[in-house]
């Protein structure tokens, strides 16, 4: 089989998987309903300014360019999963997109083909490329930043250079000022240690670039401060300065702070490229060990553009490392870089570990194992849906089984994804108040925790009917007395 044709194969199994992944894998909790809702709630609203978390209740937390894209995919596809998944896919194939230029801009087309299928077969990235985060959207941001002014070196349309400040823009709204950080710390290494590197930048349009970051990039953030004041100083300081610094941020106030241990990231790092990670590691202390390889390591630092490439591939890890909050998909921006390098690690005749023409095809055979894997996750999904934390199923059953009167209740806390399924109509409700509603004759249908149903299990059984059991929660009637 022609090379051009098994990459076709490949990277088109890949998309496929992860497309038809997006319909049938319900949204579990927390992220993606969470998400989900956001924007469900902007389509309907209508409100283009302020996300809500819940009705009434602005959210602070990120930029609105995921949950405009998805608000938009609402209107014009239906509320389903598709839709609101769909603007995540197109971002991550702009990305892939981009990885691909880049790649062949620098090292040729097979190169190129081959950092396209390590990219987009990355866990972290086949994952959230089919997923309701607001990463996707970052990573095209920062990608098109790195991406451009690489084009723009190798004699590509000087439309590519205004591509810097617009992936500036995109990374603005789609996550906020770490933008600047993770693209502005490459340059001053680069532009100070390989004198070379410095045409990267030269050839952008800066004054005029700069003035349309401001145009697409600045707006948003003066009328969200205005409509709702504190934004700026929650979003500014909160989530970009104190979410860093303290582990277990107190001020979080959408309980998504995440306490780990300092380094953390590198351990999320080997999980986030697999099934990649191995073979870059194997592929490390190789060259570590051989004299040969740490020459030829050597020779190749002198190369600008593989300088660029490492310096925007480990940028990211190496700052997240001393954070005290911090996810795996904080990682994303940087296996763009990651799999151009290793793509061209593995073509490198020169070095002690290149392998064949045919031997490296077959490698490239572990595109496939991420593609297999969610496959086999939605398949077993779609036989037991109780295998993920998602209420879709209670929520179906409740509409139906219940009259279009009644009301669906979960005891204590509605998890998003009931808020998403039931189209924020279920409702909290308390033990006493069930008791009270079943006292007075009403008919109460009520979601119980497994772990709340052992302290009532006498009352629920003798009191209510069983209709429905999912992973986390019983379904019970209480039902009206007739008599």
């Amino acid at each position: 089989m022609q090379r051009s044709h098994r990459f076709v194969l490949l990277l088109g199994g890949l998309l496929i998987v992860q497309f038809v992944a997006m319909v049938f894998f319900p949204l579990a909790d927390t992220s993606e309903p969470r998400y989900a809702a956001i924007a469900r709630l902007m389509a309907e609203s209508g409100d283009w300014i302020t996300p809500f978390f819940s009705p009434g209740v602005a959210f602070w937390g990120k930029p609105p360019l995921s949950f405009w894209a998805q608000a938009i995919s609402f209107n014009v596809f239906g509320i389903n999963e598709w839709a609101v998944r769909f603007p995540s896919w197109l971002a991550t194939l702009a990305s892939l997109f981009l990885v691909y230029r880049a790649a062949d801009a620098v090292f040729g087309t097979l190169t190129a083909q081959r950092a396209t299928l390590i990219y987009g077969s990355c866990a972290l990235v086949f994952i959230s490329g089919g997923a309701v985060l607001t990463d996707p959207f970052f990573a095209l941001g920062t990608t098109l930043c790195m991406v451009a002014p690489i084009l723009v070196s190798r004699g590509a349309s000087k439309w590519w250079g205004y591509g810097f400040f617009v992936g500036l823009a995109i990374g603005l709204l789609a996550k906020g000022p770490l933008v600047f950080v993770l693209v502005g710390g490459v340059l001053p290494l680069l532009y100070l240690f390989y004198p070379a590197s410095r045409v990267f930048w030269k050839r952008l349009p800066w004054v005029a670039g700069i003035l349309l970051l401001i145009v697409l990039g600045l707006p948003w953030y003066v009328l969200a401060e205005l409509k709702t004041p504190g934004f700026i100083d929650y979003f500014i300081i909160g989530e970009h300065f104190k979410r860093f610094i303290e582990p277990g941020w107190s001020g979080d106030l959408y309980g998504a702070a995440k306490r780990e241990t300092f380094g953390t990231i590198w351990l999320f790092w080997l999980q986030a490229a697999l099934p990649w990670s191995p073979v870059a590691v194997v592929l490390l202390i190789t060259a570590l060990v051989s004299s040969r390889a740490r020459l030829a390591l050597r020779q190749s630092a002198t190369d600008p553009y593989i300088a660029y490439f490492f310096v925007w591939a480990a940028l990211t890890p190496v700052f997240f490392t001393v954070a005290g909050n911090i996810l795996w998909t904080y990682l994303l921006p940087a296996l763009p870089a990651f799999a151009i390098l290793l793509a061209r690690s593995l073509a490198f005749q020169n070095w002690p570990w290149s392998v064949s023409d045919q031997r490296l095809g077959w490698l490239m055979g572990l595109s496939l194992v991420a593609p297999a894997l969610i496959a086999t996750v939605v398949t077993a999904t779609v036989i037991n849906p109780n295998l993920v934390k998602s209420e879709k199923q209670l929520v179906a059953h409740f509409r139906d089984k219940a009259d279009a009167s009644e009301q669906l209740y979960y005891l204590h806390q509605v998890p998003f994804s009931a808020r998403f399924y039931s189209g924020e109509s279920a409702r909290s409700i308390g033990v006493e108040q069930v008791k009270q509603k079943v006292l007075a004759g009403d008919s109460v249908w009520v979601a119980i925790p497994n772990e709340d149903l052992m302290l009532e299990q006498d009352w629920v059984q003798r009191e209510g009917q069983p209709q429905y059991e999912n992973l986390r929660y019983q379904f019970y009637w209480f039902k009206p007395d007739e008599n």
